[in-house]
């Protein structure tokens, strides 16, 4: 959380709206990570340009615990996506935005 800027904002297709600032952005990491266990995040691409950092991942994971509105399923998941980070002239994050199936992210975890 260091790296956000006080007033950062994450674009996540998860939610209909954007996360605004570092204790919106914290609890959505926080849930995630006590959601998912035997995590692991692989960026298999990224490149730079001015002020953007561009990356493309794969995340996988086990639901072990609630996520949201979704009870742990202890399904297997794979998420793969991009993230745009632009940031500040200190280096710090002011916008985040991550590109993924966020449907098939949900079907995933509810085992729908």
């Amino acid at each position: 959380m260091l790296d956000y800027r006080n007033d950062a904002v994450v674009n996540d297709p998860l939610f209909g709206k954007p996360l605004v600032g570092k204790a919106a952005i914290a609890a959505h990491k926080t849930a995630e990570m006590a959601a998912l266990s035997d995590l692991a995040f692989d960026v298999t691409d990224r490149w730079a340009s001015g002020n953007q950092l561009v990356a493309n991942w794969e995340v996988t994971g086990v639901h072990s615990g609630p996520y949201y509105n979704l009870p742990p399923t202890g399904n297997r998941i794979k998420i793969n996506g991009s993230t745009i980070v632009t940031r500040d002239e200190d280096g710090k994050i002011i916008q985040e935005t991550l590109y993924y199936d966020a449907a098939d992210m949900h079907r995933q975890l509810s085992g729908a």
